[in-house]
């Protein structure tokens, strides 16, 4: 009887824990995946990869031998690839816009915005967080002042 009750019990805890195995395990290739789409692209324009993170449908990360920044998104209609060369750049902050909703302030969107150093080029924004996209931040804005910080420390050099 206590054997019976043991399996039991290992098999609802199995089932229990199950979704969120898989979760982890989807995470992981999906990493992976985007690691690997972000390097291919860093190639394709003659860089590497040295440093790179990722927080929900982003993965940015930096070259530091030809100090650029490549980004890569993907959600359920676009697909964007984009790099930037910091040379060409004087500054790198963090944009954030927001809206009023029920007396409190709601970010629609995290963006890490380069203002070129000549005034004729325009300023590129790399999209980290849009609301009509995710419900919800997961992390994106986070990610978006440690980069900002980052590239910063690289600009100029």
């Amino acid at each position: 009887m206590d054997l019976g009750t043991t399996i039991i019990g290992l098999i609802i805890l199995f089932i229990c824990l199950l979704p969120f195995i898989l979760m982890g395990v989807s995470r992981s290739k999906r990493k992976k995946q985007f690691l690997q789409i972000l390097v291919d692209y860093a190639n394709e324009h003659k860089g590497s990869i040295n440093q790179h993170e990722t927080a929900g449908d982003i993965i940015i990360g930096l070259d530091e031998k030809n100090n650029t920044v490549f980004f890569y998104t993907k959600n359920k209609t676009t697909e964007t690839k984009q790099h930037i060369r910091l040379v060409d750049y004087k500054k790198c902050a963090v944009d954030t816009t927001t809206r009023d909703f029920n007396n409190s302030k709601v970010i629609d969107t995290v963006e890490l915005t380069f203002t070129p150093i000549e005034k004729t080029k325009p300023i590129e924004n790399l999209l980290f967080f849009n609301s009509k996209n995710n419900l919800q931040l997961s992390g994106e804005l986070q990610l978006a002042e440690k980069w900002a910080i980052l590239i910063n420390s690289k600009i100029g050099k």
